[in-house]
């Protein structure tokens, strides 16, 4: 196939890493905040988490800056929880979730930013 001069016929042929698309579904939210929200607020930010996983649920992280915040691990299908910082920093957080399932397949959320100024 020729498309604006570009020969796409070897397209098809290219292994482009991807061998199965598995669904694993994760929300997340901040304050009520969806994903790629930034806002400001001075209370201890609330996440809320649901994952439900196509295997066995090894692992869910909550990152904040780039570190490990909090880790559940587990053996289920299902995880829903609600998680506060009781300890935020002043100024900007980003928040995001990473999901690690027993079968090796994963799943990440889009951050949320939180710019923390209470006490």
């Amino acid at each position: 196939m020729q498309l604006m001069g570009t020969d796409w016929s070897k397209y098809d042929q290219i292994d482009h890493g991807v061998e199965n698309v598995v669904e694993i579904y994760l929300e997340f939210s901040c304050a009520g905040k969806p994903l790629g929200a930034m806002f400001e607020m001075a209370k201890k930010p609330k996440m809320k988490i649901r994952v439900d996983g196509t295997a066995p649920i090894a692992r869910v992280t909550i990152v904040r800056n780039e570190k490990n915040y909090r880790v559940f691990n587990l053996r289920e299908y299902e995880f829903d929880t609600t998680f506060t910082d009781d300890a935020p920093l002043q100024g900007e957080n980003r928040y995001y979730v990473r999901v690690e399932q027993w079968d090796g397949n994963m799943a990440w959320a889009s951050p949320v930013w939180v710019n923390y100024t209470g006490p």
